[in-house]
């Protein structure tokens, strides 16, 4: 019985998952302005540690990454649905947006081990790294919220990743 409802579950989240609406890989217009995409990514954990002893940069790696990033749409669109994590990234990389010229900033909401409250970070994200076997993903992190964080490990994770337009900045 437990696995019938193990299967059941499953099924009704890849059915929902296909309905929602695939995000478009053209520029759009609403009432004649350019449509923003902006994107959440959830994590079970992650670590975050300095790069070299460089002032404010950091690798970022979020474990147990979901497989798939949600997109929704700046206002006075009304979008949103889901982009698998790998095509994210490649779109990251392949300059579909401008997140490869101009790194997006980020909102980071975490906790720390044996804390209740959340705690933020406001980042600048860079060069994204997406394993879906090991599901995970790494981006190096420019903390632009001078938090001056040490080397730590974090729990019930969060990125909100500010918006891009196709065809460049100007939305």
């Amino acid at each position: 019985m437990k696995r019938v409802c193990q299967y059941c579950i499953l099924l009704i989240l890849l059915l929902s998952a296909a309905a929602w609406a695939s995000m478009p890989m053209k520029a759009e217009t609403v009432q004649g302005k350019p449509v923003s995409y902006l994107f959440t990514q959830t994590a079970k954990s992650a670590h975050i540690m300095p790069i070299d002893k460089k002032p404010n940069l950091y690798l970022l790696t979020l474990f147990d990454v979901g497989s798939h990033t949600t997109w929704f749409t700046d206002r006075p669109a009304r979008k949103a649905g889901v982009l698998k994590t790998s095509k994210f990234v490649s779109h990251w990389n392949n300059k579909v947006n401008d997140f490869a010229d101009i790194n997006p900033n980020a909102s980071f909401v975490y906790t720390l081990s044996g804390k209740s409250d959340q705690e933020v970070m406001v980042l600048r994200l860079a060069y994204p790294t997406y394993n879906a076997k090991k599901r995970t993903l790494s981006y190096q992190a420019e903390d632009i919220s001078n938090k001056k964080v040490i080397s730590m490990r974090l729990n019930t994770v969060a990125v909100f990743i500010d918006a891009f337009c196709f065809g460049g900045i100007n939305c």
